[in-house]
């Protein structure tokens, strides 16, 4: 009979924020924990305006020397000057790994 395998499991640890309208500094950004991947759920802005989309991307880019994969996810106050044009809002977030627009991750 052969002996039974051990089998390792690779542990994935998540950070989800959400909600963070405009409050994400980079001294808060030093203050989060570590993990595997963050996922950021909408409300990154107050109101969607180019100016606060691109200084999100900025934030983003710091969060990049911490985690790997950021996931970005728009939420209502994201479009709200942009509408649909949600590709354009995902072509400014450049230091986002994943932005699904109607896709799966």
């Amino acid at each position: 009979m052969k002996k039974a395998q051990k089998k390792t499991v690779k542990k994935v640890k998540l950070l989800h924020l959400s909600d963070t309208h405009n409050l994400l500094t980079k001294k808060l950004v030093k203050s989060l924990p570590k993990a595997d991947i963050l996922i950021h759920t909408g409300d990154f802005t107050n109101n969607g305006t180019v100016e606060e989309i691109v200084d999100f991307n900025n934030i983003l880019k710091l969060l990049g020397k911490k985690y790997k994969e950021r996931v970005v996810i728009f939420g209502m106050h994201d479009v709200m000057n942009m509408g649909d044009n949600l590709i354009e809002i995902k072509k400014i977030l450049t230091n986002a790994t994943h932005v699904p627009i109607n896709e799966m991750v």
